[in-house]
């Protein structure tokens, strides 16, 4: 266990405790420390003195130390009208969040940066420790919020999406016609509160609620995800495109030549990455990984640039594409396409036969696709199904061939390391021509999908350690190792479904569960569990690992048309290959990983919102269809749901419960009737039916169909 874990752990139990002092004695008993352990305990309390988070009595017992009576934090409100302020920190080192009660909260939304008074008394209103009053709101994470209008005698309101206020918000006087239950962009002009009611303004009218794409509209509006170009930025585009000449190869390698391919979704339109494949007269493998140069065309300083750091990455919704580049770039110039010449940068890649890396070289290159595949097809050659209907040449059987037994080397070694596979595949929404849901799907992860995960993953780790040896900060893609409380949380779950594991710090004891459980029908329940406990990676310039890869250095270089930090990347490399390498500003490079993650999370929280969206809409007229599910989460008011056969989670309430009175036990994360002994408990199966769909609060209700055993 590592010093941060011992500290935060320490701090936790302090906090917590009744008394909140105690000897190092009593917390090593307390936190059932091991002897062995001891030590590297004592030392954790060490620094958190010198960082003066502890102090200590002459009595050798230790407490916290006097927090400042004024705060600041992340707001995050309840549906109660209560909430919870995360105190702003500059380490991993996270205090107990801060409860507000309602009468308390002023105004504030979740998502607020607050100034907080820290109250000394406990109230009698809850069991938690830390408690405190909202005295300021610092900054507003939003004044802009998606709702649907509606008319009553008393004046004209918006009655706001999510769990963000539960009263409608009062427009006053609205001169143009608006039909009722229309789909509005909001702005706040007053925040509601307990004291007063809120205010706002129409800014745009999305249109009828059910209408073809209003939904995704309001989506790109709801997370300000900008979704036109600027003329400027356009200009330029076309100015890049007019002078761009393919013939022109000074300062790059030909490799025209090279037999290459491109592998991609069957609806694809731009292509990042092309394969190559060669065996060398020493039995070695030369693995070639050719990334569309980008950088050619969005250098430092240009609009271009400017604008894929505005926007951070491409949005990629299920009816729409947000490009972090315009189309003349992103689909045209920059896109592999097959048999044009296109300008990259290039990894070739020595391999032995066990797949070790023996020698690297990055070169600003220029190839010409021979054929692009899909994951379809490279699938059904692979496999021996039925013919394509486009026959493919020999030489490029060949290649398939052989980077599918390199794939599988390259996977063995990742495993043997201690890389953990999540089993996450992604949901597939199904639409008509007019945009509307028909059904959804978990995708299926395939060999063609290894091929490319594992050529991209190898590449990464070669350019990020070329960056390394060359002692130049660079945007690492970084992946914290998880809260050790969070692990046991994990192994406790993953014992209630029947499943082994003997120790949940162990990378792996994870994997080995993470493989047994891929064919059981609770594979989804199970890695999306495991997603949970683990920390979110982000992009930074700290020489730190990937704990899901088991990788040391690790960065983010394959994707430049889509993503920021890569084209960042491929930047660097431009000064490193030409021997110049570009001076790099430490705090630029820092805000710019900052943004990456920033537009990273928000491109993947609007993709999530969007599609539960429009699962809701699907199933609003489904009430009563039945469906197989785990139970993923228990709790006093009822238990959560996930559907093995249909990509949804719902909440069964305890009120639906009526064939007995049944109460909550917090240790065996169950629901247990009275007087029947039934029992709902983490990690069972269980056959719900939809029972209630609110797709404007993002809420789904389930009853139960099966009763459970006692």
């Amino acid at each position: 266990m590592t010093s941060k874990s011992f500290q935060q752990r320490v701090l936790d139990f302090l906090s917590s405790a009744s008394t909140h002092r105690a000897t190092l004695k009593q917390i090593a008993l307390s936190l059932k420390i091991p002897k062995h352990d001891r030590t590297k305990l004592r030392k954790a309390v060490q620094q958190l003195e010198s960082q003066n988070l502890l102090t200590s009595n002459h009595q050798g017992q230790y407490s916290l130390v006097q927090k400042p009576e004024t705060v600041t934090g992340i707001f995050r409100g309840t549906r109660k009208g209560h909430g919870f302020v995360r105190i702003n920190t500059k380490d991993d080192l996270k205090p107990p969040d801060i409860f507000v009660h309602k009468t308390r909260v002023l105004d504030a939304v979740t998502g607020d940066e607050v100034s907080v008074r820290l109250l000394k008394k406990r109230s009698s209103h809850t069991r938690f420790t830390s408690q405190g009053e909202i005295v300021r709101i610092i900054q507003r994470a939003r004044e802009l919020f998606i709702g649907s209008y509606f008319q009553k005698e008393s004046g004209a309101f918006v009655q706001l999406d999510g769990n963000f206020f539960n009263d409608p918000i009062y427009l006053g006087k609205v001169s143009d016609p608006i039909p009722n239950d229309a789909k509005v962009v909001l702005k706040m002009l007053r925040f509601p509160s307990r004291n007063q009611d809120g205010k706002g303004k129409i800014v745009e009218i999305l249109g009828p609620r059910d209408a073809p794409g209003v939904d995704t509209l309001a989506t790109i509006r709801e997370f300000n995800i900008p979704d036109t170009f600027s003329e400027e930025c356009q200009r330029e585009a076309e100015r890049v495109a007019i002078e761009f000449d393919e013939t022109d190869l000074q300062g790059r390698s030909d490799l025209t030549d090279l037999m290459t391919v491109t592998i991609d979704p069957k609806d694809a339109k731009d292509f990042d990455d092309a394969l190559s494949l060669e065996r060398l007269a020493n039995g070695h493998w030369q693995l070639g990984v050719h990334i569309a140069d980008v950088s050619h065309f969005a250098p430092p300083g240009s609009t271009l640039f400017r604008t894929a750091t505005l926007r951070g990455t491409s949005v990629y919704l299920p009816d729409c594409v947000i490009p972090m580049l315009p189309e003349r770039i992103s689909n045209q110039l920059a896109s592999l396409q097959q048999d044009k010449v296109r300008f990259t940068k290039s990894v070739l890649m020595e391999l032995d036969k066990e797949g070790m890396p023996l020698h690297c070289e990055i070169v600003r290159a220029a190839i010409q696709v021979k054929q692009r595949l899909d994951y379809g097809q490279v699938t059904q050659l692979l496999e021996h199904a039925e013919p394509l209907p486009t026959p493919i040449s020999k030489s490029i059987d060949d290649l398939l061939n052989n980077l599918r037994q390199l794939s599988v080397i390259l996977k063995k070694r990742r495993l043997k390391r201690g890389a953990l596979e999540l089993h996450l595949p992604e949901i597939e929404i199904e639409l008509d021509s007019e945009g509307h849901v028909t059904g959804a799907h978990y995708s299926s992860q395939d060999i063609s999908h290894q091929i490319v995960e594992e050529c991209m993953l190898l590449a990464n780790e070669s350019v990020a350690q070329f960056l390394e040896d060359h002692k130049l900060l660079f945007p690492r893609r970084i992946h914290p190792r998880p809260d050790p409380r969070k692990l046991d949380s994990f192994a406790e779950f993953a014992r209630s479904l029947g499943l082994t594991i003997k120790q949940p710090q162990d990378r792996f004891s994870l994997q080995k569960l993470l493989h047994n459980c891929q064919n059981l029908p609770e594979v989804y329940a199970v890695n999306y569990a495991f997603l949970r406990s683990l920390k979110q990676a982000i992009y930074s310039t700290q020489e730190d690992g990937h704990f899901a890869l088991a990788s040391d250095c690790y960065t983010h270089f394959t994707s430049p048309i889509r993503r920021l930090a890569d084209l960042l990347v491929h930047q660097m490399l431009d000064g490193l290959i030409a021997n110049k390498p570009t001076p790099v500003n430490p705090e630029e490079l820092t805000g710019l990983c900052e943004q990456c993650t920033i537009t990273e999370r928000r491109a993947e929280k609007a993709e999530r919102e969007l599609i539960k969206k429009k699962l809701l809409a699907f199933l609003e007229n489904r009430i009563g269809m039945e469906l197989n599910a785990i139970i993923t989460g228990v709790e006093e008011y009822g238990f959560f749901a996930q559907c093995s056969d249909f990509p949804v989670e719902g909440l069964v309430h305890i009120r639906t419960l009526k064939d007995d009175h049944y109460y909550y036990e917090e240790a065996t994360h169950s629901l247990i009737a009275r007087s029947r002994g039934h029992r709902f408990q983490l990690g069972r199966s269980v056959t719900v039916q939809v029972a209630k769909v609110d797709r404007d609060r993002m809420q789904l209700d389930f009853r139960v169909v099966n009763q459970p055993s006692k």
